[in-house]
């Protein structure tokens, strides 16, 4: 695989913040071609691209760096990098590595949020300074204590139910940074909420790996690459609505943002699932009105914290569970408990960063399967008969 493809791959990703692509028609080096969901508006020609969010919703801004000399990428949201130092706010892994050695854009500013203090909030948790961070939440009474995870899982969904009474369902996300089945669990529980209000279809096609089924109306997201003959792959993660369900068991989907409609049957179906919960690694990239956030447990840490802060441009609850930040203390030694948290990094490191050190007690002679003492072994069950033996047989 050529190192553009790879770049490519990597860049992919950030598919919901833009649309990155390589062209290699203009030259021996490749264009990065950015195309922003709402717009790419190039204020500074040359090196820098400034993403605003102005009303035309197709424009795009191509930089092409000539020569071997390669720019290091830097994509950031609200003055942030996104690349280098944080795992979740980026690719991670390679990525870092490919930008030292192919023709990238940089990416400036992206305008998520015009509220002033949140911005100062995200870029406390940017810093390393989740406490910051929390004392807005907090002080705009944003921060939610449960006695229990369950309960705090409960509330998260309730406040996302009170949420898209007033917004789309698209517009608010749901985001949990713990297991698939608490995952499952959110869908199915805000599932019914929304069944209750009649926003959904009275059929359920039940799927056979979840304790939920689809209804007519579910917004539903893809689990793996599906491939229809004849026509265009879907991607994993991609979204959209049932909008059919027949009496064949054939669902019918329109997909977001394209309105593409595709039919589904037999196992085609169990690459569906509810949408309404995320986990915050699916949510990279997003941008919605208002976000609703389950967090607070060992898997909670400085990446993870990022994402699920910065993906609403209205405001983002926290909910969380007092038996996973301590038992003794009050609420706030908790939320200190959860700020010390968000400050553990579980940034990915490619292999390549690390040396490999040789071993010592290898060598080409080494017999590793250790077949020097099997041989006696081997060799008593394949002896060859004696000759006067034989003869005696006779």
């Amino acid at each position: 695989m050529r190192l553009v493809d790879v770049l490519y791959n990597q860049l992919h990703r950030l598919d919901q913040l833009a649309v990155i692509a390589l062209d290699t028609r203009e030259g021996p080096w490749p264009v990065i071609v950015v195309v922003h969901p709402r717009s790419v508006r190039q204020r500074d020609i040359g090196r820098r691209v400034v993403a605003d969010q102005p009303p035309s919703r197709r424009a795009v801004a191509k930089h092409a760096l000539s020569g071997p000399s390669a720019l290091r990428t830097v994509l950031s949201d609200n003055g942030t990098r996104l690349s280098g130092s944080s795992a979740s706010i980026g690719p991670g892994g390679m990525f870092d590595r490919l930008t030292q050695h192919a023709p990238v854009v940089e990416l400036e500013t992206i305008h998520r949020t015009k509220d002033p203090e949140e911005q100062r909030a995200w870029q406390a948790l940017r810093a390393g300074e989740p406490e910051r961070a929390m004392a807005h939440y907090q002080a705009r009474g944003r921060l939610h204590l449960a006695d229990t995870r369950d309960q705090a899982a409960e509330n998260a969904v309730q406040t996302w139910a009170q949420l898209t009474e007033h917004h789309d369902i698209r517009q608010v996300a749901l985001i949990a940074d713990a297991s698939n089945k608490e995952i499952d669990r959110l869908n199915a529980r805000a599932q019914h909420l929304r069944a209750q209000r009649g926003e959904l279809g009275p059929d359920e096609l039940p799927l056979s790996s979840v304790h939920y089924g689809l209804r007519q109306g579910d917004h539903v997201a893809f689990i793996a690459q599906h491939r229809p003959p004849g026509q265009a792959r879907v991607e994993n993660s991609t979204r959209g609505e049932v909008t059919d369900i027949s009496r064949d068991r054939t669902v019918t989907l329109a997909l977001d943002g394209s309105g593409r409609t595709l039919r589904l049957a037999g196992e085609d179906v169990e690459s569906l699932r509810l949408a309404y919960a995320q986990h915050v690694y699916r949510q990279q990239g997003a941008t919605v009105d208002r976000a609703v956030v389950l967090t607070g447990g060992w898997q909670t840490s400085k990446e993870t914290a990022y994402v699920q802060a910065t993906r609403a441009r209205h405001g983002t609850d926290w909910h969380l569970a007092r038996d996973q930040l301590g038992e003794e203390g009050q609420d706030p030694d908790r939320i200190t408990c959860l700020a010390q948290r968000m400050t553990n990094s579980r940034l990915q490191a490619p292999s390549t960063d690390y040396r490999e050190l040789p071993d010592r007690a290898w060598s080409p002679t080494r017999d590793l399967l250790r077949l020097s003492n099997l041989m006696p072994h081997v060799g008593r069950h394949f002896r060859a008969p004696e000759r006067g033996g034989l003869d005696r047989g006779r």
